[in-house]
């Protein structure tokens, strides 16, 4: 069940005229981020826009965070059940009235030119541009993308050459064409959006801007980038049966492309299928790595602990993810 009401009134959207953007937040146990998050959103300059908060069901405050704010510009979606971030995202595109969907997770903020470079570029931009996607910085300082993009025009061959470069700093912030949901959405499952993109890019072309207009906090507990382990548990059938229809869809044109991300998307596939208790398909992921690439010391690990359970994989991931942090606190001195 979803239940939809606008903050101002009580009602569905009372703006008249449709805005040129919608910003669609899915929301799950962000209590404590959330004003951050429509704070950055309501700041900006002009009425050209909604938001469209998505509540996933969540067991917090976050719904009560919300409902303060008196703005006719937020309406509030609220699922009757956890359904995932996919989930969410489409159930906030399918509310959303703008030409252009603006989505931003509820932890990250806008900057304050984040529209006012979206509306500078939508009037040069040619009909046959389905999405522009703009640069981030996380709270610290760090780029993101890294490499970060710059100015130009992406294909499908493209954006695989940008995901060889950014595997593991890859987030942009997108602006999208509404009607291209109706041909390609986010996954209902609770797969992560790695084959939304991917199916997007093959079928659209995308304009890239060297702006800023986005910051990224990770300061959540339950980011879904983190190696938590109920979490990873919870999502881990979904992403293994995910990954390999991607593998399926564009594992072809990864090989040729962007070699180092197929072979990151296979080993993602076989963690996500040892914590899915699927050992016969996690040991052929890996194992096919392994004979092009045997000194990959991380995969040697997900399998020897993947084939002992979940558990042991579990503990053996995040200390390897613990490591990674100190290691990156090493080299920058601090």
């Amino acid at each position: 069940m979803v239940c939809c009401t606008n903050l101002l009134n009580g009602k569905a959207g009372s703006i008249v005229n449709a805005p040129v953007f919608s910003i669609v937040i899915p929301l799950y146990n962000r209590a404590e981020q959330i004003g951050r998050t429509l704070e950055s959103c309501l700041g900006r300059e002009g009425d050209d826009f909604e938001i469209i908060v998505v509540d996933d069901a969540s067991t917090d405050d976050s719904v009560s965070r919300v409902q303060a704010y008196r703005d006719e510009r937020i309406r509030l979606v609220q699922h009757s059940v956890n359904r995932g971030v996919g989930s969410a995202r489409n159930t906030g595109i399918d509310a959303a009235r703008g030409e252009w969907i603006v989505l931003l997770d509820s932890d990250h903020e806008l900057l304050p030119n984040a529209l006012s470079c979206m509306r500078r570029d939508l009037e040069s931009i040619s009909e046959s541009i389905a999405q522009i996607s703009y640069n981030c910085v996380y709270e610290n300082g760090d780029p993101c993308p890294d490499p970060p993009l710059r100015a130009g025009t992406w294909n499908y061959r493209d954006f695989l050459a940008f995901a060889e470069r950014s595997q593991q700093h890859s987030d942009m912030q997108t602006c999208t064409r509404r009607e291209t949901f109706r041909r390609i959405r986010f996954p209902e499952s609770r797969m992560l959006e790695s084959g939304y993109h991917m199916d997007f890019a093959r079928r659209y072309r995308i304009e890239t801007r060297p702006d800023v207009i986005k910051r990224i906090y990770r300061d959540s507990g339950d980011r879904i980038s983190d190696s938590r382990g109920r979490a990873l548990l919870k999502r881990a059938p979904d992403q293994a049966e995910g990954l390999r229809d991607l593998l399926r869809t564009h594992g072809k044109a990864l090989r040729r492309y962007a070699p180092g991300k197929y072979r990151h998307l296979v080993g993602a596939c076989a963690l996500y299928a040892f914590l899915a208790d699927k050992r016969a398909t996690g040991f052929r992921m890996a194992v096919h790595i392994l004979a092009g690439d045997p000194a990959n010391v991380r995969l040697w690990a997900i399998l020897l602990l993947g084939l002992a359970g979940h558990g042991p994989l579990l503990v053996g991931m995040q200390a390897m993810d613990g490591l990674k942090r100190v290691l990156r606190r090493v080299r920058r001195g601090i």
